[in-house]
């Protein structure tokens, strides 16, 4: 029997947890990675790519999370100027708002 299509709600509870994965991975200093993000939820890495549509996109949930909740993790900031570019839109919010730790 196949399987029934996941609604909104499931799809949206399963994003957030790869957020937090993500987070945990960061804050241990390992490699936010589809791979080590699946591995950390108990998932296949393949089964991610229902969630989202690569790598990039997990690094911007990541960075939006982080910005949204204005979190001031030494450890997160240290992954997010080493990892995402200056240019990108989330950072140059974080500069112009000034939301980086100091």
């Amino acid at each position: 029997m196949p399987r029934k299509p996941l609604t909104e709600n499931e799809k949206e509870a399963t994003r957030i947890k790869a957020i937090a994965a993500g987070m945990e991975l960061i804050e241990r200093g390992e490699a936010v990675t589809i791979r080590n993000v699946a591995r950390e939820m108990g998932r296949s890495a393949m089964g991610l790519y229902t969630y989202f549509k690569g790598h990039n996109e997990i690094i911007d949930a990541l960075a939006g999370y982080a910005l949204a909740s204005e979190l001031q993790s030494a450890a997160y900031w240290k992954w997010f100027f080493a990892t995402i570019p200056i240019g990108h839109p989330v950072a140059q919010q974080i500069i112009k708002d000034g939301k980086a730790i100091q």
